[in-house]
């Protein structure tokens, strides 16, 4: 079954529902992680590769923590690094990927493509040089909008959906929210070009002329990527980032989100199923964290991180104690309402006054979701080997409750890629990655790579590729043009 078409941007980034095994391989065998000290160096510098291929050793994980730290440095108003803080200091600043445009910013001819934060220092440091040494005291609360329709869509902003599956709910009865960033060298790429104007699409096609988002520049003594992949470059590739979040409320102990990195959004709740509107500041736990990064020797490499707390493995649920307490998950379910891995949330999705947030029509709380995590980790001995390194090296902050789920790439990125031309072995785990925050509904033989070769250009079954990029999915990405050239 294809991706259907959806409407709502944020809605299609994040589709994962009923992918099918399609014909693409990627290398199931992931070489002994023994990362060297280099690798492992605690750095707000994002790697722009993972290394030159011919060594026969393969880092994949190693670079997808790398860039993970890097995206979660804590940085300044302006988005740039605190060079004198590390990862596990500054709670109170924002992260560098907060300063990535969301997508209805990118797809804009506004010509900024990243987000002046506007944060606030503390005033009783001092201020001489605005870059060093002054701790962030409070983050950027920004106001988002968050929109439902009579048929349960969301804003493009923020949303609850995932694809076409339904929203997820917490084991508290809150809704997990996501939100997508995009890096500057994607965003400067699309408003040079103004892709946002679909006249500027035309001219692609899957033969001559594929389309293509910016690569990395080569290593130094690398081989550059074939053009097919590689029409530009900038220091870092074209990167989509896909957070999840659960909302915390009055219920939650200081205790308990000291083990998250959190934030705060203000919701702009438009309920247009009984005409309400209100805004709500809420606080907000980093529980799901997706990159999608183009690099040049290995053209795009999906990586996916979630924290410890979020679901407990589904082949072992018998071994679950009754107080173990899971984000998605409660042990001590009863009844009905109980089956693993099932939609129980209605549509249309509202927004309630009070936590629990998570209501349907006249107030009605919404069910929570009993997810469990289909993918067993506990067979790669190189990802749990990869994950004890950096969590040790994250020891006392709270970036060590959270762990690489897995990594795929392309084994030759320079082959145009098509729906046949690669083979997965069906029902194969080592072929599956999912993350439980953004596909619970949909675990069976899916992946990234499958999902996103979906991906066309204007959201036409016969249009050309989009370089596994969903947001040029989106038809009412191209319909900003009318409004905007009109001004």
């Amino acid at each position: 079954m294809y991706l259907r078409i959806i409407k709502q941007l944020v809605s299609i980034f994040i589709i994962a529902l009923a992918c099918i095994m399609l014909g693409f391989s990627f290398d199931p065998m992931i070489p002994q992680a023994q990362a060297d000290t280099n690798s492992t160096t605690l750095t707000s510098q994002l790697p722009n590769n993972v290394g030159i291929l011919n060594t026969g050793k393969s880092y994949f994980y190693d670079f997808a923590w790398r860039t993970f730290v890097a995206l979660n440095w804590p940085s300044d108003c302006a988005g740039n690094p605190l060079e004198d803080k590390k990862i596990g200091e500054a709670p109170y600043a924002p992260r560098i990927w907060e300063s990535y445009l969301l997508p209805d910013e990118a797809f804009s001819n506004n010509p900024k493509n990243k987000k002046d934060l506007g944060c606030v220092r503390n005033t009783t440091e001092s201020n001489s040089d605005p870059k060093a040494g002054s701790e962030i005291a409070q983050r950027l609360v920004p106001e988002v909008t968050l929109r439902f329709t009579e048929f349960g869509d969301s804003d493009q902003i923020i949303s609850l959906l995932l694809g076409s599956a339904g929203a997820l709910v917490d084991k508290q009865g809150n809704y997990v929210i996501n939100e997508i960033r995009i890096n500057p060298a994607e965003s400067s790429q699309i408003k040079d070009n103004q892709w946002y104007d679909v006249a500027n699409l035309q001219g692609f096609n899957d033969q001559d002329n594929p389309f293509n988002f910016v690569c990395s520049e080569p290593d130094k003594d690398g081989q550059a990527a074939n053009g097919k992949v590689c029409k530009s470059r900038s220091s870092n590739g074209a990167m989509e980032i896909k957070a999840a979040w659960r909302v915390f409320d009055q219920r939650n102990s200081e205790q308990e989100k000291a083990q998250y990195f959190t934030t705060k959004r203000k919701l702009s709740v438009i309920n247009e199923a009984n005409s309400t509107h209100t805004l709500q500041e809420i606080e907000v736990g980093l529980i799901g964290f997706h990159i999608m990064q183009k690099t040049n020797n290995n053209g795009w490499i999906w990586s996916t991180f979630e924290h410890i707390g979020n679901a407990p493995n589904c082949d072992s649920l018998s071994l679950v104690n009754d107080t173990t307490s899971y984000t998605l998950y409660n042990p001590q379910c009863q009844g009905e309402n109980c089956k693993t891995n099932h939609l129980y949330a209605e549509k249309p999705y509202l927004w309630g006054d009070k936590a629990p947030y998570a209501v349907t029509t006249n107030g009605k709380h919404q069910i929570p979701s009993q997810i469990c995590r289909k993918l067993n980790l506990s067979g790669n001995k190189d990802l749990i080997e990869i994950n004890r390194v950096w969590q040790n090296q994250l020891e006392n902050s709270v970036w060590q409750s959270y762990q690489l789920i897995g990594s795929q790439w392309l084994l030759k990125p320079e082959v145009p890629y098509s729906d046949t031309i690669r083979e997965i072995v069906p029902g194969d785990s080592r072929n599956s990655l999912v993350n439980v925050t953004l596909e619970p509904y949909q675990q069976e033989n899916t992946s990234c790579i499958q999902c996103h070769t979906f991906a066309k250009l204007g959201g036409k079954k016969n249009s050309p590729k989009a370089d596994f990029s969903f947001l040029m999915l989106d038809e009412n990405l191209v319909k900003q043009l009318s409004n905007q050239t009109a001004k």
